[in-house]
């Protein structure tokens, strides 16, 4: 059996193999404090935390910024 950590890893790879939200970045791993602050500015967020009975705990908190829509106008050079 795994332990948390190698699961969280591989969930963390399937994320990425998933690939991006419509009008969103791709997954970045980030620290819990720039997971909270990400949703509060539009980001979509996921947190995924594998924790077993003897109180072991892994935890990923995961941010996407909105993609700027492009309004199809060229910068001038």
């Amino acid at each position: 059996m795994s332990a948390p950590a190698e699961i969280l890893s591989d969930l963390l790879d399937a994320i990425n193999d998933a690939g991006q939200l419509d009008s969103f970045s791709v997954w970045c791993e980030v620290a819990p404090v720039l997971h909270e602050a990400g949703a509060r500015r539009g980001c979509a967020t996921a947190k995924l935390e594998v924790s077993l009975p003897s109180g072991c705990v892994e935890v990923a908190y995961l941010i996407a910024h909105p993609m700027q829509a492009d309004q199809g106008h060229e910068v001038s050079r």
